[in-house]
């Protein structure tokens, strides 16, 4: 049993349905599922029962959901007291990054913490967009460094740290749809070749709206996680790269073509979140107040 499950099995236990609860969650039913299918074999008992207006909690269920309740805010205190401690001693910082944050963000702040705190300490971690959210609210990680949109937004304080970025289409040298062409491309073009899509489902699935409002279904052949994958791919020619009109200067686009589309609206851009409310300490507080008034360069 894990602080995850833990949230996961409140979540349901007042939304009173899997559905409700993973859309909260913003996640798919079936891991949903699974997770507290898991929680119920470890614990040896059902959490619920069905009835006509939804889920009910058993006996079991409602001694978790109590206990539940205080583990988590136990677990808040405890981090709070523990980075407190920390802190005391010396100027740290704990943050979170992935993808393209990892290399045009965090060294960024990293000098900037360092030139205005002494005797100062950043510690660093990689993970996807949902670990770095939870660890965040976990109290394990005080800031971290994101693209837009990502989910659960309303639990964070969000600054955005670049200008709005459309997206691109990135294709392999030659390809058919790339050789030749001079005008954007459109959604409808699109529509017939193989796609490669983010991973992240808040990055993705307006993306795909896009294409469903007008009446098209997108060929999606495989998803990337980091951008220089996404360009690996479509440089193999295994489909269209849809990626953020930054990505193609993290690499030397020699060996692939970078092609406009004139009628897909969505946007994203980086930003830096915090737990909502959360200065829990002057370094947080002084750092969260660095990062809003610099200048990042991209």
């Amino acid at each position: 049993m894990d602080l995850r499950q833990i949230r996961y099995f409140l979540c349901v236990a007042e939304e009173k349905n899997f559905s409700a609860a993973a859309q909260r969650l913003h996640m798919s039913q079936p891991p949903l599922s699974r997770s507290i299918m898991s929680l119920e074999e470890e614990i040896g008992a059902p959490l619920f029962i069905r009835d006509k207006n939804g889920l009910v909690l058993t006996e079991a269920g409602n001694l978790l959901r109590h206990k539940g309740q205080e583990l988590l805010t136990l677990h808040e205190d405890i981090m709070t007291e523990l980075r407190s401690i920390s802190l005391s001693k010396k100027n740290k910082i704990v943050i979170g990054s992935n993808d393209a944050s990892n290399a045009i963000i965090v060294p960024q702040f990293m000098k900037l913490f360092h030139e205005n705190f002494h005797n100062a300490e950043v510690i660093s971690y990689s993970g996807t967009a949902i670990e770095i959210c939870n660890r965040i609210l976990d109290g394990e990680i005080d800031i971290g460094f994101l693209r837009w949109p990502f989910s659960r937004m309303e639990l964070f304080d969000i600054h955005q740290l670049s200008s709005e970025e459309e997206y691109v289409a990135i294709a392999a040298k030659g390809s058919p749809i790339a050789k030749g062409r001079r005008a954007p491309l459109t959604l409808e073009t699109l529509a017939g070749c193989p796609l490669i899509m983010p991973s992240r489902e808040s990055l993705y699935l307006p993306i795909v709206n896009a294409f469903t409002k007008n009446g098209l279904t997108p060929d999606i052949r495989c998803y990337y996680f980091e951008i220089e994958n996404g360009i690996a791919l479509a440089k193999q020619g295994l489909g269209v790269s849809i990626m953020p009109s930054f990505a193609p200067k993290m690499t030397n686009s020699a060996d692939f073509s970078v092609l406009e589309i004139s009628d897909l609206n969505e946007v994203t851009y980086f930003t830096a979140i915090k737990r909502r409310g959360d200065d829990v300490s002057p370094v947080m507080a002084k750092s969260w107040e660095l990062i809003k008034k610099h200048k990042f360069e991209l």
